[in-house]
C-alpha cells in the first residue's frame, strides 16, 4: 500500500515539476528594438562607432522606430538629422559626429525609414515627425530654435515639409535647415499644393536655409545642382531665406560630408543663426 501511494504521488507531482522546470518564454522585442537590431546588423561598423562614442539609442515616442542621442556637454545646440532613402541613423551619426564635436553640437539622428519598402508609408511623414520632435525636445531638455535640421537625399525632401509646419503651426523648433542633395519633389502632395499657391506666398517666412548640391551627382534633376537651383527659387518665391547655397563642382551625391570645407561653411552660418560661439567644443 505504501509503495502504491508513493507511486501515485510521483505520477501526480512529476508533471508539475516538469512544468516548473520549463524556462520562461523570452519576452517579445518591441518594434523599435527589432528595427534597431536590423540597423545594427546592416551597419555594424557605424553601430560600433556609436557605441564607442556613448550615443544613446532611444525609442521614438510612438514606439515604431528609434533615434540616437549624443551631446558633448549638457544643453548643447543640436543637429537633428534624417538619413537618405533606405538608410540608417547609425550612418548619419557617423557622418556628423566629428564636425559636431568640433563645434560643440549634439546629434539627434532619427531612423525615419521602417526598414523595408520604398513607399511614402515606409517612412515617417513630416506631420508625424513634427509633434514627436516637440515631445523629444521636451523630454531631453533641447531648446527649440537652438537646433539645426539636416536632411540628406530623401531626408532633404522632408525638410521642406517641416519648414512649412514651422510656419503653419507657429511651433518653431529649428533655427536653420540644411537641405543636402535632395530637391523639391513634385510627387510630394504638400510640395505640389505649395507650388500651386494653396497656402499663399508666405509659406516659408522666417525660415533659414542652407542648400548643397554636387556637380557630379548622378541624378542632377532630382538631387544635383539642377534640382537644388530650382529648390532655391521655390523657397525664395515663398518667402524663405537661403542664407547659403553650396554648389560643389567636384562633389557627388555624398559630397557635403565628403568635403570638410562644405561642412565648415554650413556650420559657420548655423553658428551665426543660432548665436553659437564658433568652435565652442573640442576637436
Amino acid at each position: 500500500m505504501k509503495n502504491k501511494f508513493l507511486l501515485l504521488a510521483f505520477c501526480f507531482l512529476a508533471p508539475l515539476r516538469a512544468e516548473e522546470s520549463k524556462p520562461e518564454p523570452a519576452a517579445e522585442k518591441s518594434a523599435f528594438e527589432l528595427l534597431s537590431d536590423q540597423a545594427r546588423i546592416a551597419s555594424p561598423e557605424h553601430y560600433a562607432f556609436a557605441v564607442e562614442k556613448k550615443a544613446q539609442v532611444l525609442p521614438m515616442p510612438d514606439g515604431r522606430s528609434f533615434y540616437l542621442f549624443w551631446q558633448p556637454v549638457p544643453n548643447a545646440p543640436m543637429i537633428v538629422t534624417l538619413h537618405p532613402e533606405g538608410g540608417w541613423a547609425y550612418d548619419d551619426f557617423f557622418l556628423w559626429q566629428a564636425a559636431a564635436a568640433k563645434r560643440g553640437y549634439g546629434i539627434l539622428a532619427v531612423q525615419w525609414w521602417f526598414g523595408k519598402g520604398d513607399q511614402f508609408s515606409d517612412y515617417y511623414t513630416a506631420d508625424a515627425l513634427h509633434p514627436m520632435f516637440q515631445t523629444i525636445f521636451k523630454d531631453l531638455g533641447i531648446v527649440p530654435g537652438k537646433t539645426i535640421f539636416h536632411g540628406f537625399g530623401r531626408g532633404a525632401a522632408i525638410a521642406y515639409d517641416l519648414g512649412f509646419l514651422e510656419v503653419h503651426t507657429r511651433k518653431h523648433l529649428f533655427g536653420a535647415f540644411i537641405a543636402n542633395a535632395g530637391g523639391v519633389d513634385p510627387d510630394f502632395p504638400l510640395h505640389r499644393d505649395i507650388t500651386f499657391g494653396k497656402y499663399g506666398f508666405r509659406v516659408f517666412e522666417g525660415t533659414h536655409w542652407i542648400l548643397y548640391c554636387g556637380g557630379k551627382d548622378s541624378k542632377p534633376a532630382r538631387d544635383g545642382c539642377e534640382a537644388m537651383n530650382g529648390t532655391r527659387q521655390w523657397l525664395e518665391r515663398f518667402n524663405g531665406k537661403v542664407d547659403l547655397f553650396i554648389q560643389d563642382p567636384d562633389g557627388d551625391h555624398g559630397g557635403f560630408h565628403g568635403n570638410p570645407k562644405n561642412i565648415d561653411a554650413a556650420m559657420d552660418v548655423c553658428d551665426r543663426l543660432l548665436k553659437v560661439k564658433p568652435s565652442a567644443g573640442k576637436p
